[in-house]
């Protein structure tokens, strides 16, 4: 897309709490061939363009101004929160706080390796490497090049805060990503594309568990904030529980398995207690997968009653469907542990099979025919599949309801109408002098 190109208009402006938001939609997305393109165009509807931040946030100033004590003036602008972080620090308007880790793992780790994350995570296949989103994993060597007037304290580096993490929630998604990855390998089958769009730290042990068969394609596109929307950090002790299992893998030309966050457009209504570092999913475009000659989208989802994607991906999905390719759902609890009584007696953890038993096993293919030659055979399991039969909705994008044209991931900012500097972010309870002279104005 050329710069005199304008693909966008403006819908109706849209108030809540603590946003301004405005709608907007891409009048030609599905004609886009280029799925980077997709994305940028997106975030710059949205406003958190990298390149745009500053000039962007001040045109959607909110107009306010007040007097501090030195006798200057402020104004609150909605920035990028990212780019906020990477400017002034992970905790950038909670310096003082910091986040938790439940299910914190107890077996030794290596801290120093922490900062290797996102090298060890990598995708394994050269096809993955142009989606990989490791903004995450670069979360924890980053050093912030300044700081905010109006933090308090200096900010612990996030390598010195993580944690790994390791829970049942995790063995499971692990168990489940192992099962999906020995089907796939036994069954000769036609080349497909798998998306595993699980809360973060369950996609990342389900990747975890398919690593022999799957090479996993992270795409974390936010950082870990005290006060976060997503609970970010979560999903990065769990990576880093899995680190040496992914830094002993090989390059390989295994089918790609795209790995997202299902949290990463969780509910947010407030400014002023979250912070807001939502952000939106990219996964290959139609177009790409057909280079790939993939023609097969497995999308794996956490139960059987997720039958709807989240917005962000539609228009993927509608282009895939326009294309031609087949995309399926499958919920990751389809594959199930095995408890009649001969498996618990032979076997120390019980083993995990598409419907809960080894006789049901290959009926996968059945409900995802694309196996080469006759499917295994087996019994039909006695759960309900309504996600066997999805078919992505042939239709074009349409990204102006509020959910989906809130301006993800920014945050309103104090910033010195003297010296352009900025004072931190509008966070309560608010701390500085030059909060509490503004608290008095309100924002």
């Amino acid at each position: 897309m050329t710069d005199d190109q304008q693909p966008f208009k403006q819908g109706h402006v849209i108030n809540l709490p603590g946003i301004i938001g405005a709608s907007w939609w891409r009048e030609s997305l599905a004609d886009t061939p280029d799925p980077v393109s997709r994305r940028a165009a997106i975030r710059v509807a949205l406003g958190v363009t990298a390149g745009s931040v500053l000039g962007f946030g001040a045109l959607l100033a909110l107009g306010h101004s007040a007097s501090v004590e030195d006798g200057g003036e402020l104004s609150v602008e909605r920035k990028s929160s990212l780019e906020m972080q990477r400017s002034y620090g992970w905790s950038f308007g909670a310096a003082s706080e910091t986040v938790t880790f439940d299910g914190a793992s107890t077996r030794p780790f290596e801290r120093s390796t922490l900062p290797q994350l996102a090298t060890d995570l990598s995708p394994r296949s050269p096809d993955g490497k142009p989606y990989y989103g490791a903004t995450l994993f670069e979360s924890l060597g980053a050093v912030p090049p300044l700081k905010a007037e109006g933090d308090p304290e200096n900010i612990t580096p996030l390598e010195q805060v993580v944690t790994p993490i390791h829970t049942t929630d995790m063995d499971r998604a692990y168990a489940q990503g192992d099962a999906l990855a020995k089907l796939l390998n036994e069954t000769p089958h036609e080349s497909l594309l798998v998306i595993v769009d699980l809360d973060g730290p369950s996609s990342v042990a389900f990747a975890a568990g398919a690593s022999a068969g799957l090479a996993a394609v992270f795409a974390f596109d936010n950082w870990p904030h005290p006060r976060g929307v997503v609970k970010a950090h979560r999903t990065l002790a769990a990576a880093a529980y899995y680190q040496p299992l992914f830094a002993q893998l090989t390059p390989s030309r295994l089918p790609l398995l795209m790995v997202l966050d299902r949290q990463r457009l969780a509910t947010y209504s407030d400014d002023a207690t979250q912070f807001d570092n939502r952000y939106t999913a990219r996964v290959p475009d139609a177009s790409v997968l057909a280079s790939w000659g993939v023609r097969r989208v497995l999308y794996v989802t956490p139960t059987a009653s997720d039958l709807e994607e989240p917005w962000d991906l539609t228009a993927d999905f509608s282009t895939y469907a326009a294309a031609g390719i087949d995309v399926k759902f499958m919920s990751a609890d389809a594959i199930s542990p095995d408890y009649s009584p001969r498996a618990v007696s032979v076997h120390a953890a019980p083993r995990y099979y598409y419907g809960g038993h080894p006789q049901t096993h290959g009926w996968f293919w059945r409900d995802y025919p694309w196996a080469r030659g006759a499917p295994p055979d087996a019994e039909d399991p006695s759960f309900a599949r309504p996600g066997a039969r999805y078919r992505a909705p042939v239709q074009a994008f349409n990204a102006s309801s509020p959910t989906s044209a809130a301006r993800i991931g920014t945050v309103p900012v104090a910033v010195s109408l003297t010296t352009g500097a900025v004072l931190g972010a509008m966070l309560s309870p608010r701390s500085g002098s030059w909060n509490r002279s503004y608290g008095s104005s309100g924002s």
